[in-house]
């Protein structure tokens, strides 16, 4: 079903299809909207190894996500979505700009850190209809100054 996935970071742990990791403190919610199958939402929160979860919850079916002890991105391409979380801790970060085969880019914000599970760092996410294939990732400042890339690779 997944055609490609890049985990937050090596030794990460999925979400679908493993008995989910209970978390230790809040979960914070830190984007919503609709896509292919309705609403869903994107949420964080910490379990008690100190990994950072970020997790999809979707009306239409099971939660998609990963832990690790780092800050992303975590890309999976299915038949009817591709999903994209990933986090900076760049304080100069103000875009996240989604480089797609085939497509014009997309361009997400970069939110304010949420209270309670992280501090200084930014999140971004993306549920985009169809099966689109990100290549890259390209963090930038509010100038559109690059600060940082990640290649997306099919596996």
């Amino acid at each position: 079903m997944l055609l490609a996935t890049l985990a937050m970071v090596v030794g990460g742990c999925r979400l679908e299809g493993l008995r989910k990791p209970q978390p230790v403190g809040p979960e914070v919610q830190v984007a919503a909207g609709e896509a292919f199958g309705g609403p869903w939402t994107a949420w964080i929160y910490r379990v008690d190894d100190g990994s950072l979860c970020m997790e999809f919850r979707s009306a239409a079916g099971p939660t998609d996500g990963g832990c690790g002890s780092g800050l992303g991105p975590f890309v999976t391409r299915g038949v009817a979505v591709t999903r994209v979380i990933g986090a900076t801790d760049d304080p100069r970060a103000k875009v996240a700009h989604l480089v797609i085969a085939g497509q014009p880019p997309v361009d997400l914000d970069i939110a304010a850190p949420p209270a309670g599970v992280t501090q200084d760092v930014g999140f971004y996410v993306a549920a985009l209809p169809g099966a689109p294939t990100v290549e890259r990732i390209e963090i930038v400042d509010a100038a559109g100054i690059l600060l940082d890339t990640t290649t997306v690779e099919e596996r």
